[in-house]
């Protein structure tokens, strides 16, 4: 399982390119990436991945309300 988790990650919020080294860091941000992924299908069923990340791109604020309300 954790590994199809983190082919979602990468291929739909680019993971591998982070460019920090930091292991805590890294490992906060794939708890909210994680986190997040489950609720994208849920608050966006007609839509794909590559869509919620292009329509959440602009909207950083709305991945952390999704967090917020669940």
């Amino acid at each position: 399982m954790e590994i199809r988790n983190h082919w979602r990650r990468d291929v739909t919020l680019g993971e591998d390119r982070s460019r920090s080294r930091n292991p805590n860091l890294l490992a906060n941000v794939a708890l909210i990436r994680s986190a997040l992924l489950p609720l994208f299908t849920r608050h966006f069923p007609e839509r794909s991945l590559p869509e919620i990340r292009e329509h959440l791109h602009s909207r950083p604020g709305h991945g952390l309300a999704l967090l917020h309300a669940s």
